[in-house]
């Protein structure tokens, strides 16, 4: 439950407004959470919140249709729960978005849902899937998408050489064609285990090319670059 979630926030919160600690709290899923975190770094905590694209492009309501490959922790939420998470996300209340990759062999993912492996192989469609649902679909600035996915992160975590496209800077560059639209299917999955929640969906946006360090690694008539 909701409470659940909110319940590990606050402790957390009080443990670093007590000793001082920065803190970074990850997958966090719910609106109330997000504004407990909110109260915190009003009252001087040192704290940032993360949140990943499962809690946007899912809702509950869709899990058993899915099966347990949309089995996470903390758990997708409903579909009124989303949508306030939703206004944190476009009001800027949420500091950077991540894959939460937690994958698996098949065989545990097998089998009821509550017995089967918590987590969902995201990476491969984090930027694609959010471009879509947050700048086409909701209107978020770009420039608002990269902060979430690249600047805020390099910043937290002191990386000077990440973050932005600048001299000094890591070539680290994602070519996204905001007209290109594909379908999730298994046979172009890149994941050791061929099984992902987004398999059937429609993405309206493709990622094209991504370099790191000034170096190709992924094209996308070419596949995965050595």
């Amino acid at each position: 439950p909701v409470f659940t979630e909110v319940d590990a926030v606050q402790r957390a919160l009080l443990f670093a407004k007590e000793t001082g600690c920065k803190l970074h709290l990850v997958h966090i899923s719910t609106s109330e959470a997000i504004q407990a975190i909110l109260k915190a770094r009003e009252e001087g905590v040192d704290v940032t919140v993360e949140s990943c694209p499962h809690y946007f492009a899912f809702t509950a309501e869709q899990v058993d249709e899915i099966g347990p490959r949309a089995k996470c922790q903390p758990p997708i939420r409903k579909a009124e729960d989303q949508a306030k998470l939703w206004d944190e996300l476009l009001n800027g209340n949420i500091d950077w978005l991540t894959s939460d990759h937690s994958p698996c062999t098949e065989d545990l993912k097998q089998g009821n849902l509550w017995e089967a492996w918590g987590g969902i192989s995201g990476a491969q469609n984090n930027v694609d899937l959010m471009f879509d649902l947050a700048v086409k679909q909701r209107g978020l600035a770009v420039n608002k998408f990269v902060d979430l996915i690249a600047t805020h992160p390099a910043e937290r975590f002191n990386l000077p050489h990440k973050g932005e496209i600048a001299v000094s800077k890591d070539a680290d560059i994602i070519l996204v064609d905001p007209n290109q639209s594909y379908t999730v299917k298994r046979e172009d999955l890149y994941y050791k285990n061929k099984h992902s929640a987004y398999e059937g969906r429609k993405i309206d946006c493709r990622v094209t090319k991504t370099i790191v360090r000034g170096n190709v690694v992924f094209d996308l008539e070419k596949g995965i670059v050595g």
